[in-house]
């Protein structure tokens, strides 16, 4: 029996393997820190999208980050924030989350909700969702951070990214401020359903905004930007959890001290694009290239990881970047765990800092697929196989 176990093991490496060591930049590759890699050349695996997240191809016209695939978010109306894709992982203390992205030019103001990493219950894969207007109890969720955008500059979107958070300690408007635009009652009864009732009285908690460090910086449209996000969960009780971004490898905004969670069983299991903006009036467009998970700094592809040195920088030289540099190859990849990885792992520098605030709007989700990692001197011939027949 156990020569047969191990005759079926060796099968299933000789399967996967080249999905895994055909599949991804070199970051990725045998790389034990890495969660989830997707360059989008050959399919979702490992990802739940719903309709309108779709691949597409440089061949029938589309823009791509790197070879020839990318995922694109559609936002032809009438839109039900059906572009939302997500990963879900087994938990880990300290994710970073990197991908490629470009807006087309047909966005006038930003979108509701972009993106977020948090943290689901493992008895409940929906504790994170639907929770707007509630204060978090630091028991039902990790909720991490959601990263969404502003108009800084006149014409310039998607603008100014800037973390979004809930957190037990977060300001919330009182409930005679609340009403003002709403039912403090019927919002604090319907917290109050899902396990959250208003214990400092009527309130309406509707998210905080925190900045960045450098006021100026603004993304533009049909450009791509290497975005790359840590959540660093906080010491169940103790307010010292952090997160930061940054953009083309360039620190912009960090923030720490902060309580997400009072249960150790919280840990962030769960990225997603929630592409969340009802109010969609006319088509719009968002091409994806290059997603990375990990629990390890990663950078931009191609290069080194992300500056870590704190300074915040000067990114006035730095919101556009040249398309395609590096030597991604293709298709999806998944790792058997999430767990801290003590090794640095190439293009990794020192570690970066760590991020984490809110997002609790409804949402559809992951899948939890995910493969056996290659053994390193069997990837590396695959590598120099796939390159071989394309040289």
């Amino acid at each position: 029996m156990r020569s047969s176990s191990i005759t079926r093991g060796l099968l299933g490496l000789l399967l996967l393997a080249p999905s895994t060591a055909y599949a991804v930049e070199p970051y990725c590759i045998d790389n034990p820190a890495v969660i989830y890699c997707n360059d989008f050349e050959e399919s979702l695996d490992g990802i739940e999208a719903l309709p309108r997240a779709t691949l597409v191809s440089a061949q029938s016209g589309a823009p791509t980050f790197e070879g020839d695939g990318a995922l694109l978010a559609d936002f032809t109306p009438p839109y039900g924030a059906d572009a939302e894709f997500s990963v879900r992982f087994d938990g880990a203390d300290r994710v970073y989350a990197r991908f490629y992205m470009r807006f087309d030019d047909s966005w006038t103001e930003p979108m509701h909700h972009f993106y977020a990493i948090h943290g689901d219950r493992t008895d409940d894969e929906w504790s994170c969702h639907g929770d707007a207007g509630c204060r978090p109890n630091g028991v039902q969720c990790l909720n991490g951070t959601t990263v969404d955008t502003r108009v800084v500059t006149d014409g310039e979107l998607p603008g100014q990214p800037f973390f979004y958070t809930y957190h037990p300690a977060m300001n919330c408007d009182p409930g005679d401020s609340c009403a003002n635009y709403a039912d403090p009652q019927a919002i604090c009864d319907g917290c109050a359903d899902r396990g959250l009732p208003c214990e400092m009285g009527l309130e309406c908690c509707w998210g905080e905004n925190l900045d960045i460090s450098d006021p100026s910086v603004s993304l533009v449209a049909d450009t791509w930007y290497a975005v790359e996000t840590m959540v660093a969960a906080n010491t169940p009780g103790v307010a010292d959890g952090e997160m930061t971004l940054w953009i083309d490898g360039v620190e912009i905004g960090h923030h720490d001290g902060i309580l997400w969670r009072e249960d150790p069983t919280l840990q962030l299991n769960h990225f997603i694009v929630w592409n969340y903006y009802p109010e969609a009036e006319v088509a719009h467009r968002i091409w994806f290239d290059a997603l990375v998970i990990s629990t390890e700094p990663i950078g931009v592809l191609g290069g080194g990881a992300s500056d870590t040195s704190g300074s915040g920088g000067d990114t006035s030289d730095g919101m556009t970047t040249a398309p395609g540099e590096g030597s991604a190859t293709s298709s999806a990849t998944t790792f058997p765990d999430g767990g801290s990885a003590s090794t640095t792992t190439p293009g990794a520098g020192t570690s970066g800092e760590s991020t984490g605030a809110g997002e609790n709007d409804d949402g559809a989700s992951g899948c939890g697929c995910r493969s056996a990692g290659t053994p390193s001197a069997f990837a590396w011939l695959l590598v120099l196989g796939v390159l071989r027949r394309r040289s």
